[in-house]
């Protein structure tokens, strides 16, 4: 607990007095490595919850300068906690967060693309594809053209096999992704009878996937 206050002051100070300094990108991508590189969406998850309450009063010699300084944190650890949910298999939640208990800006783009992927995944799961096309629309470029929702796509539109070899033919940037694929993958292949091959992406899921809500559910379906 001592340590993850000590991490928020001194990057509510960074984010007021360094925002573009590299100091600041450095603790940044830091806390963004807890969920690309370590997959441990819990743990971001716990330092995101810390940072949207956190009110770094005590640092700062005025309540004013505080309370820019938690808004600018604020903005930081919204955006994690959103990411968090949905790597935590929650899109629920994060939807729910998002209409309800979003504080910053909501005509950021971040905002808007963050909306759209929490609600499209859930039109995913409902299995409908002119909903989750809308959706992803409304997620810009970066969302139209993400592999995990241009598979979904392929999917909800009855073309398996394409879904199937676009995620094989896939080059995932960061371990988050590569055990997302994996996890897609082995969900696809179960549901069209290929068991067998689907085993070897499960056995990469639960042996890299950490605390995510995709090598939880494998876990689940085994129990």
């Amino acid at each position: 607990k001592t340590w993850i206050m000590y991490l928020l002051i001194a990057l509510s100070a960074l984010l007021t007095f360094l925002a573009e300094g590299i100091q600041s990108y450095r603790n940044v991508n830091a806390l963004r490595a807890v969920l690309y590189r370590d997959c441990d969406s819990e743990q971001l998850l716990r330092l995101a919850e810390e940072g949207i309450r956190y009110v770094p009063y005590e640092f700062y010699r005025s309540r004013r300068k505080a309370e820019r300084g938690y808004r600018l944190q604020l903005r930081l650890f919204e955006r994690f906690y959103v990411e968090a949910l949905l790597g935590c298999g929650q899109p629920e939640a994060a939807a729910d967060y998002l209409e309800n208990g979003w504080k910053s800006p909501r005509n950021s783009r971040v905002y808007r693309f963050l909306s759209a992927n929490a609600r499209s995944i859930l039109a995913y799961r409902a299995g409908d594809p002119g909903l989750f096309k809308q959706l992803t629309a409304q997620g810009a470029k970066h969302l139209q053209h993400s592999v995990t929702c241009l598979a979904r796509l392929d999917w909800l539109e009855g073309r398996s096999s394409e879904a199937i070899e676009r995620l094989k033919a896939a080059s995932p940037r960061f371990p988050y992704e590569k055990v997302l694929f994996a996890g897609m993958l082995a969900d696809f292949l179960n549901q069209s009878g290929r068991e067998k091959e689907a085993q070897e992406y499960e056995a990469y899921v639960l042996e890299h996937g950490g605390t995510l809500g995709i090598r939880e559910a494998i876990l689940k379906s085994r129990s």
